[in-house]
């Protein structure tokens, strides 16, 4: 086989710990009743959710940077402002675009959940993407 190809059992994956928050539901099981249900967490974006009109960020035609194509969205009833054992100073969090106190609190709560005794942290390398506009705090 040349170098330059490998193959998936010569390389370690881990999932190590799930950790979210959920439109509708406080935690994963009640969100998984929400879907088995067939109920919907969608619903219209409140006035002052957004720093403008949710009308001013939609447009029909899928795609448009910085647009939706709809007023409903499935939102977190509130963010987390406390994010137990992660230390992050109360105040670097109130600063932080929701949706980053959010990705930290899932995170955390991936963490908290696995089995990390015996880890070295400083070790442990953390990749976050998919930011989707508008945010709570991006005009």
């Amino acid at each position: 086989m040349p170098d330059q190809v490998h193959s998936c059992s010569s390389m370690a994956i881990a999932i190590v710990g799930i950790g979210g928050l959920y439109p509708g539901s406080h935690d994963l099981d009640s969100f998984w009743r929400l879907i088995r249900s067939g109920e919907s967490a969608s619903r219209e974006i409140p006035i002052g959710r957004w720093p403008k009109p949710a009308a001013q960020h939609q447009d029909p035609v899928y795609g448009k940077p910085d647009r939706t194509p709809s007023s409903r969205a499935c939102l977190l009833d509130s963010i987390p402002s406390d994010i137990p054992g992660l230390p992050v100073p109360r105040e670097l969090l109130d600063r932080l675009d929701p949706l980053f106190a959010i990705t930290l609190a899932a995170g955390a709560a991936a963490w908290r959940e696995a089995r990390t005794d015996e880890i070295d942290r400083s070790r442990v390398p953390v990749i976050i993407a998919n930011i989707v506009l508008p945010t709570d705090s991006a005009g």
